[in-house]
C-alpha cells in the first residue's frame, strides 16, 4: 500500500494512494492498526507538501523502528521545478571547503559553507537538523523546540529514508 498526497487508484490494483489525517486515521485503522512499517512519500516533489505529509504521518503513523521514505527530492535542483532552482555555485571537489569567509586559526568565528537549500533539497538539509537534534541541544539548548524524533538518515541519489527510532525503555 502507498501513501502520498493525494487519492490516486493504481492501476494494477496492487496498491492504493491515500491523503493527509481524518482520511489516514481511517486507512491505519482498517489496515495497519498497529501503524505503518514503511511510508512511501512519492507525491509532490515539492519542499514545503513533502514537509506536511511527514509532519501529518510521521509522528502518528510511522511504527517505531519504521521507515519513512521520501522519493524524487532532487527535484529542487531542477531550474524549471515549480519549486527547484539552480544550484548556487560551483559543484566540484575542488570548491569543497569554499566559504564566504577565510578560516583564521586564530579566531574562532562561524563560517558560512554555502550550499543549495532550495525546495526539497532544503527540506532534506533541515531534517539533517532535526537528525543531530542531541548535538544541538547539547550545544545551543535554547533553540531546540519540537524537534522531529529521527535515528538516522539515509541520502542516496533520488531516495532520502527516514528511520523513526525505538521507544525509550
Amino acid at each position: 500500500m502507498r501513501l502520498c498526497g493525494r487519492w490516486q487508484s493504481d492501476p494494477t490494483q496492487r496498491g492504493k494512494a491515500y491523503v493527509a489525517p481524518a482520511l489516514m486515521q481511517r486507512v491505519r485503522e482498517t489496515h495497519a492498526p498497529q501503524g505503518f512499517d514503511v511510508i512511501v512519500d512519492d507525491a509532490s516533489h515539492l519542499g514545503i507538501t513533502t514537509a506536511r505529509s511527514l509532519q501529518a504521518l510521521y509522528r502518528e503513523h510511522l511504527r517505531p523502528s519504521g521507515l519513512y521514505c521520501i522519493e524524487d527530492w532532487g527535484t529542487g535542483y531542477m531550474p524549471d521545478w515549480h519549486d527547484g532552482g539552480e544550484i548556487a555555485s560551483v559543484l566540484d571537489i575542488r570548491y569543497l571547503d569554499s566559504s564566504s569567509m577565510p578560516m583564521q586559526a586564530e579566531v574562532a568565528m562561524p563560517i558560512s559553507m554555502r550550499s543549495h537549500d532550495i525546495g526539497a533539497v532544503g527540506l532534506i538539509k533541515r531534517l539533517i537538523d532535526h537528525t543531530a537534534s542531541g548535538t544541538v541541544r547539547f550545544a545551543q539548548p535554547d533553540i531546540v523546540g519540537d524537534v522531529l524524533d529521527i535515528e538516522s538518515l539515509t541520502v542516496w541519489d533520488g531516495v532520502v529514508v527516514l528511520r523513526k527510532p525505538k521507544p525509550k525503555a
